[in-house]
């Protein structure tokens, strides 16, 4: 069975795999990011323009005879809550309880988890109870607090575990799953992730934001040195990462340009026939197998065939067309 020369890829040309296509990647998993950038520019705007940013209106919403003010606060509820999240949520449900297969594998699982609803009224009433068992008095809102910084910290790691996946899912595509280069990958993907939001809490801006509580880290006269310090660490780590990036980069385009002269030298005994199917020079096939060959456009002296016309790149082989 003959077969038609197909194009070798280019020694150091960079491939990448989308998870479903280009267009879908960049407007649903890509592009969906910048509705954070549009939400950070509303609250910015509001901060700007009015005195008291989650109350006052900027803008009035007319439904028939009826007008309804336009504050962050009912924004943020109305659109982030109801049409964002609120969807995700559902979504979670119909994947897990809703699913009888999944009910039937996670029975235990997903019966556990109901346990976290527990976990806000036991925070409220603790300091309560400890304070009547210890016989002193404990501000009842300390529990309150305590879980809403545990809730909104747990949110953020949902967040950022979330991203991980998206970024595992784009390895896995692209067959990046050097044990080396991973390790490097999750150490920076989540510096970069979570040093960014160690500088919101520690710069100016976390004051001016409304709906951020006071943690009192400004008695401690500590937020601008851990600011900069945070900030120096996050673009050291950055400019490494980049660097070895590039490192990589050139790496991979020696050793293609390596592999490629090799093959070169090799090729006419890197064959496999196409109409017997059988292994001509195994000597040499196994010695190319260790490389990823490219070229192989020479027909082989052992066949005689003037047929070899070219080879695809395969993990290990060469495959030649051949009549």
């Amino acid at each position: 069975m003959a077969t038609g020369p197909v194009a070798a890829p280019r020694p150091g040309r960079l491939s990448f795999r989308w998870i479903l296509d280009a267009r879908t990647d960049l407007v649903w998993y890509v592009g969906s990011s910048l509705v954070g950038w549009l939400y950070a520019g509303v609250v910015l705007l509001a901060v700007a323009l009015l005195a008291s940013p989650l109350e006052d209106s900027f803008g009035l919403l007319r439904l028939g005879g009826l007008e309804v003010p336009l504050t962050l606060r009912l924004l943020v509820y109305s659109s982030w809550a109801f049409l964002l999240d609120a969807p995700h949520v559902w979504s979670t449900l119909a994947r897990t309880f809703l699913d009888p297969d999944e009910r039937k594998v996670r029975r235990r699982e997903l019966w556990l988890s109901w346990g976290w609803f527990l976990l806000g009224p036991a925070a409220t009433l603790a300091p309560y109870l400890a304070g009547a068992y210890l016989g002193v008095r404990i501000p009842l809102w300390l529990g309150a607090v305590a879980f809403t910084v545990f809730f909104r910290i747990w949110a953020y790691y949902h967040v950022v575990r979330q991203h991980w996946g998206f970024m595992v899912l784009y390895k896995r595509k692209n067959e990046d799953l050097d044990p080396l280069t991973t390790k490097v990958d999750v150490w920076f993907f989540n510096l970069a992730l979570y040093a960014p939001l160690f500088m919101f809490i520690t710069g100016s801006i976390y004051g001016q934001t409304p709906g951020m509580p006071a943690l009192g880290l400004e008695s401690l006269g500590v937020t601008a040195v851990l600011h900069r310090l945070t900030q120096a660490v996050f673009v050291l780590a950055t400019a490494g990462y980049v660097g070895i990036q590039v490192w990589l980069w050139r790496r991979a385009t020696t050793s293609s340009t390596t592999a490629s002269s090799g093959s070169t030298v090799g090729r006419s005994t890197c064959v496999l026939t196409g109409r017997s199917g059988s292994v001509r020079h195994a000597s040499s096939l196994a010695a190319c197998g260790s490389t990823w060959a490219r070229g192989c456009s020479s027909p082989s002296p052992s066949t005689g065939g003037p047929g070899s016309t070219g080879c695809r790149r395969r993990p290990g082989w060469l495959w030649t067309g051949h009549s």
